[in-house]
């Protein structure tokens, strides 16, 4: 039986790394993981503590948002679970992790989860994580991601927030701040814009 984690009180590094052990050692063997790229220089590990930190934050800042906030904490920890299966190496040593969101999807604990979500509720974390690079993908597209984001809003209503949060949580003080600053801030503020469209 997994027990149900108030996760708002998990708001440091320390604590995070104390609840993985506690609770969630599937994704301790990502610590030996390490990506590099234009996105990540880091091990996964450290970047899904990221993540969780700026979704603890995201909701410290927004605490009054109707949302189901639990499926979104385990979206965090577990969205990237599925690259140890699936990184590539190319021969300038830049890794890669293709179909890794599916993988991640289909690695989940489920009846772990289930025992604190519920059966509907896991389907749509299992859903978020499967999806999880759908709005990057978007936003590669410079002249329609506005006409593309509503066509995504339209079709995907139930978890589109909840994405676009998962989203923005996932590039905040990533390395591509580093990389390609002007990139960085464009998806950054398109994503702050949505999220402060759909909660006003």
């Amino acid at each position: 039986m997994h027990n149900k984690i108030d996760f708002d009180n998990v708001n440091d590094n320390r604590l995070f790394d104390k609840m993985v052990v506690s609770s969630f050692p599937e994704i301790l063997p990502l610590k030996d993981l390490f990506e590099k790229n234009e996105w990540h220089n880091e091990t996964t590990y450290d970047h899904v503590r990221n993540v969780f930190i700026n979704m603890n934050k995201f909701f410290t800042d927004n605490f009054d948002i109707n949302l189901d906030k639990d499926i979104l904490y385990y979206a965090a920890i577990y969205h990237d679970i599925g690259k140890l299966e699936t990184i590539r190496i190319s021969p300038d040593e830049a890794t890669s992790f293709p179909n890794h969101e599916s993988i991640s999807a289909e690695k989940l604990p489920e009846q772990k989860i289930i025992s604190v979500l519920g059966e509907e509720r896991f389907n749509l974390l299992k859903t978020l994580i499967a999806k999880h690079a759908d709005i990057h993908k978007i936003l590669d597209n410079k002249k329609e991601y506005i006409t593309l984001l509503g066509e995504y809003k339209r079709d995907f209503r139930n978890l589109f927030l909840e994405n676009i949060i998962l989203t923005l949580c996932d590039i905040k003080n990533s390395h591509l701040v580093e990389t390609d600053e002007q990139e960085y801030n464009f998806r950054a503020g398109v994503l702050e814009e949505f999220i402060n469209k759909e909660i006003s």
